[in-house]
């Protein structure tokens, strides 16, 4: 496990669900930190005190897996790698982006769809069982798709960063295995021309199912994405949008240098434009088909952009790689959401001990 920069107290790590709840039951420690393999500490604000770690990677099975049915599931600490290997082996996917552990990717909350129509991570969770910090397990949610089976408490895992209760078993949704993929990447020298073949594909009637928006270093834009479905399909595309062959898969990353922090945020995507006008030339950025966007900046701009965000059109963001002092720092929360937050923390953490 690497990337601590914050205190911890103790490590334990657990096997199965009965473990779990007597450990969150018995435990006195003031306060627990949940993890998978430890890849998001870097990109997750440090916890306000001392904790106690608790592993779930060694939850690492899948359980069931439905090609038929289109769902699977999957303990917490099986990885995206390990997944999709298996996945493949039946001709599904699961359709949202993301890395680490399962219950990692998925905690994390990181994306949201990448082009108009995508999935995203909070429509493919259909149900989980879990484990409160009283040690209650309980169930939430359904296996199958068709199903009203109680409050949707299982979506509020999505983007909690474990900080809600542990999941210890988690029912997604998964679609078949596109017959074709493409990768594609245009390189263009300025932005307008850059934009334009951004709007153009976001505006398409089958949009790509992944869409980015890059700015290198050396100010050169590239607009790349992922076009899937029926061979006929992809290959009609590819001729008449004219795009070429990417040599490596897009992601929702920027390459940052030291002293420089990453800002992640959304605004609506006409708004992108002006945030890319106010950033720095040299300043790697990259924005999904969806308005979200990633971009590395030294501290002091970091915080010129934070105000700016602010006062765009859906506008949020918030420091994912910085300094333990510094990263989680974001745009003010809007008051509802804020008052949600806590009365959910309040209702399903009442010791208040995940960090």
């Amino acid at each position: 496990m690497t990337g601590v920069d914050f205190a911890v107290l103790g490590r334990e790590s657990v096997s199965s669900r009965d473990e779990l709840a007597t450990l969150l039951r018995d435990t006195r420690a003031q306060a627990v930190r949940l993890c998978g393999s430890g890849s998001s500490f870097d990109r997750l604000p440090p916890p306000r005190q001392p904790v106690c770690l608790v592993s779930l990677a060694a939850l690492n099975r899948i359980e069931r897996l439905d090609a038929a049915d289109l769902t699977c599931s999957v303990e917490p600490g099986v990885t995206r790698a390990q997944l999709d290997a298996e996945l493949a082996r039946h001709k599904v996917a699961l359709p949202c982006p993301g890395d680490g552990t399962i219950g990692g990717l998925l905690a994390r909350g990181e994306h949201q769809p990448l082009a108009p129509g995508a999935s995203a991570a909070r429509n493919i969770v259909l149900g989980l069982e879990g484990v409160l910090t009283d040690g209650t397990k309980f169930k939430t949610g359904a296996r199958v798709v068709k199903s009203v089976a109680g409050f949707d408490v299982h979506r509020a895992f999505v983007g909690s960063r474990g900080r809600l209760f542990a999941a210890t078993l988690l029912h997604l949704k998964l679609r078949p295995a596109p017959a074709a993929r493409l990768v594609f990447a245009q390189r263009l020298d300025a932005s307008e021309p850059a934009f334009a073949q951004f709007r153009m594909l976001r505006l398409l009637p089958a949009t790509p199912s992944e869409l980015f928006l890059q700015r290198e270093r050396n100010g050169t834009f590239v607009v790349t994405g992922v076009i899937e479905g029926a061979r006929e399909h992809v290959d009609a595309q590819q001729r008449t949008l004219r795009l070429a062959l990417a040599d490596r898969e897009p992601r929702l990353t920027v390459v940052h240098d030291d002293g420089e922090e990453v800002l992640e945020g959304v605004v609506q995507p006409s708004a992108l434009p002006r945030l890319l006008a106010t950033l720095p030339g040299t300043a790697p950025f990259v924005a999904t088909g969806t308005g979200q966007f990633q971009v590395a900046l030294s501290p002091p701009r970091v915080d010129e952009i934070l105000n700016l965000v602010a006062t765009l059109p859906g506008g949020c963001a918030e420091i994912r790689r910085g300094t333990a002092a510094r990263r989680g720092k974001c745009t003010p929360l809007d008051d509802g959401a804020a008052r949600l937050e806590r009365d959910l923390r309040a209702a399903l953490d009442r010791r208040g001990l995940l960090q």
